[in-house]
């Protein structure tokens, strides 16, 4: 007589069961939903112009953060075997490696005579109605570059450089005024200086370095992260840049720092770019954020996260960037200064 074999009681479903289905789907939902706005988000870099709406630049703003996480998401949906979820990562992951993996390859900088000239510069937004002359001081006497570019500079650091600092740096153009707030300190003599005023308040001077006459820049374009900002910050640039191009043109080196409230990944970086080079490209390693996120809504982050760069200092040949650094100390700004050497053969 044939023995039939009995079929295996299927286990009862266990809350944990429960509780991993309903995770998992979250997962899949949450990711999915990632996926799909930062591939959007893609698009809209790739085929729409900043000008179109404020939405575009917004989000070229900040698409280096948005799609970094592509990169950590998709191992693990390729460990879970969502293949669907990978694919849609996958653009975003390409995306942010190619931008961001040779940012930290060395950089082939070239080499330069003994007797080349050398250049310091040093940017730093001191962040409005903070007042800390004294690790301002420190810092910038640390720093020991030969061109100090400030930003945001308020009447009590600039008493301070005037009565502290002039033996160092005896070529000063102070413009005190709070965010507006600009100066420039030099070792070399300043000359034909102008302050403009778009929306914020813009420095040109020009001086003379081992028979070379460089035009500086201290620029400071609107934050778009105010009312009617990223227009604002459109028609600061659109001053800044005609400026810049004028003088390129008419055959001038060009030195051109400051907080620029711009990311690499926007219009406004690929038009400048258009005209100078960027120093820390051109010679610093890694992301080289310079903004510190203080707070996220009412919640206050310790000592802040670095997020973006939005301070350079931009150059035009015949000067040769040689070093670029973020600096190791920002006192109580929420920005981190930017130090560059540059050699003039």
């Amino acid at each position: 007589m044939p023995m039939t074999q009995q079929a295996s009681p299927i286990p009862p479903l266990t809350r944990l069961h429960y509780v991993t289905g309903i995770l998992y789907f979250a997962f899949r939902a949450l990711v999915g939903a990632y996926a799909l706005t930062v591939f959007l988000s893609l698009l809209v870099h790739f085929f729409l112009d900043e000008t179109v709406s404020d939405m575009v630049a917004f989000t070229n703003s900040i698409i280096h953060l948005t799609t970094m996480g592509a990169t950590i998401l998709l191992p693990i949906a390729l460990i879970f075997r969502c293949r669907d979820l990978a694919l849609m990562l996958l653009p975003s992951a390409i995306f942010w490696s190619v931008w961001a993996i040779p940012q930290f390859l060395p950089n082939n900088i070239p080499k330069i005579s003994p007797d080349a000239t050398e250049i310091t510069v040093f940017s730093y937004n001191l962040l409005a109605g903070m007042e800390y002359p004294d690790d301002i001081q420190r810092i910038i006497t640390q720093a020991d570059a030969d061109i100090v570019l400030l930003q945001e500079l308020n009447t009590v650091t600039a008493r301070m450089l005037q009565r502290d600092m002039r033996d160092a740096y005896p070529y000063m153009e102070l413009h005190p005024g709070s965010i507006p707030g600009m100066g420039i300190i030099s070792r070399y003599e300043l000359s034909d200086c102008i302050i403009w005023i778009e929306v914020f308040q813009h420095q040109r001077c020009e001086t003379n370095i081992s028979d070379e006459h460089l035009i500086l820049y201290n620029v400071h374009p609107m934050s778009p992260l105010t009312v009617d900002g990223f227009n604002r910050r459109r028609r600061d640039f659109a001053t800044i840049l005609a400026r810049i191009q004028a003088d390129v043109e008419a055959g001038l080196t060009v030195i051109a720092g400051g907080d620029w409230n711009m990311t690499p990944l926007s219009d406004g970086y690929a038009q400048i770019t258009g005209y100078l080079r960027d120093a820390f490209a051109d010679s610093g390693q890694g992301l080289g954020f310079t903004y510190r996120l203080q707070n996220f809504g009412r919640m206050s982050l310790f000592g802040g996260i670095a997020v973006a760069r939005i301070d350079y200092v931009f150059y035009t040949a015949p000067l040769i960037a040689q070093e670029a650094r973020v600096w190791h100390e920002n006192g109580l700004s929420d920005h981190i200064p930017i130090w560059v050497k540059l050699a003039l053969p």
